[in-house]
Order: structure tokens, then sequence, then C-alpha cells
């Protein structure tokens, strides 16, 4: 399976104003395929629901504080790093 970021899907980073400037945030490629960047949030949230390694990952972040947004942009990025297979 091709990576998010070969199909120009995936995220790109985004500007940050003054005053959030130590914190990184990244937006959906606008340039990229629509329908791959409106998908990710679907398969991300059914991985949530579905998936027991996504189960034990969205536990150990709870368990060090992160909110259910910042899991939610961890595994967008997941998404779409190359994967090994």
């Amino acid at each position: 399976m091709e990576s998010l970021r070969t199909c120009r899907g995936g995220s790109t980073p985004a500007r940050s104003r003054p005053a959030a400037a130590r914190t990184v945030r990244f937006r959906f490629n606008r340039g990229g395929d629509r329908h791959l960047n409106r998908a990710m949030p679907d398969i991300t949230l059914t991985r949530w629901r579905v998936c027991p390694r996504t189960h034990a990952y969205v536990a150990r972040r709870r368990a060090q504080g992160k909110s259910d947004n910042d899991i939610a942009r961890e595994l967008y990025r997941a998404l779409e790093a190359p994967s090994a297979a």
C-alpha cells in the first residue's frame, strides 16, 4: 500500500502565530487527494473503535495525560508514515 504522502495526501506544516511559536501543528495537504484527506479521520476513528493495538496505544497516551485530540493527531501522523510492508 502506498503511503499517504506518496499520493499527496497527509499533512503539511501549518504556519503558527507568534504566541504559539513553540507548538508545531500540521494540516491536511490542500493540494493532495481530497478523497484521501477525507478518509483519514474515518480510518483513524475506525481503528480507534476496533483495533486492539490502537486501544492499547490510546490507553498509554491517556495515562500520559494526552487529550483525545492530541491522540487523534498522532494517529493521523502514524497513518501517513510509509509502511514497511
